[in-house]
C-alpha cells in the first residue's frame, strides 16, 4: 500500500529529489508526494528507522521543482507550513517569527527573515538555508538549482546534515523503516 504509492511517486518524478547524504546510515523511505493536474510536483523523502516513534531520530526532505518566478511563492508557503509544524512540535514561537510569516499590517516581507542563516552542503556546494531550531527539533528551507527544499528534523544534528540530489532512488523505493 504505502510502499507501492511511494514507488509510483518515485517512478513518476521528472525531477531529482533531494535526500540526506551518506552521513545518514538509517532507514530511507518515501514520506509523501503531491500532484497537480495529474503531474507530480512534490516529493518528500523520509529518513528514520521508526517513523511513528516520536522519540526516534527522523528527517524529512521535501523537494518542489519550481522556476525562478514560482520560487518566492513556494518559499512563502513552505515558511508558513514550517512555522505551523514548528509551533506544534515545540510549543515555541517568537513574536518576530510569527509576525513575519503571518503579517497583520499587509507588509510583503520575507517570511523567513528572522530565521537563523546556516550553511549546509548540497551536492558538495555550500548553500544558505534559513533555519528555526529549538531543542532537538528544527526546520530549514532554501532554494537550490530550480527547486525549493524543505527539511524537518527531530533528533538529528543540523551540523551533520548534508543533501544530495538523487538520480538513483532505489534505496527509498523499498520503504524501509515503515514497520
Amino acid at each position: 500500500m504505502v510502499a507501492d504509492e511511494g514507488r509510483r511517486a518515485l517512478a513518476a518524478a521528472s525531477f531529482a529529489p533531494f535526500g540526506l547524504d551518506d552521513r545518514w546510515t538509517g532507514g530511507r523511505w518515501v514520506g509523501g508526494s503531491g500532484t497537480s493536474n495529474g503531474r507530480l510536483v512534490e516529493l518528500i523523502l523520509g529518513h528514520g528507522d521508526a517513523p511513528r516513534d516520536k522519540t526516534a531520530a527522523q528527517v524529512r526532505v521535501q523537494t518542489w521543482p519550481v522556476d525562478q518566478q514560482a520560487s518566492r511563492g513556494a518559499l512563502w508557503d513552505l515558511a508558513r507550513s514550517h512555522v505551523q509544524k514548528f509551533w506544534f512540535e515545540t510549543g515555541v514561537l517568537s513574536d518576530d517569527v510569527r509576525r513575519a510569516v503571518f503579517p497583520t499590517d499587509g507588509s510583503d516581507i520575507d517570511p523567513a527573515e528572522p530565521w537563523e542563516r546556516v550553511t549546509l552542503l548540497v551536492d558538495g556546494a555550500h548553500v544558505e538555508f534559513r533555519v528555526l531550531a529549538y531543542g532537538n527539533y528544527w526546520v530549514a528551507q532554501a532554494s537550490v538549482d530550480g527547486a525549493v527544499i524543505g527539511i524537518e528534523a527531530r533528533g538529528w544534528s543540523l551540523t551533520d546534515t548534508g543533501l544530495v540530489s538523487l538520480e538513483d532512488t532505489s534505496e527509498y523505493g523499498e520503504a524501509r523503516g515503515l514497520v
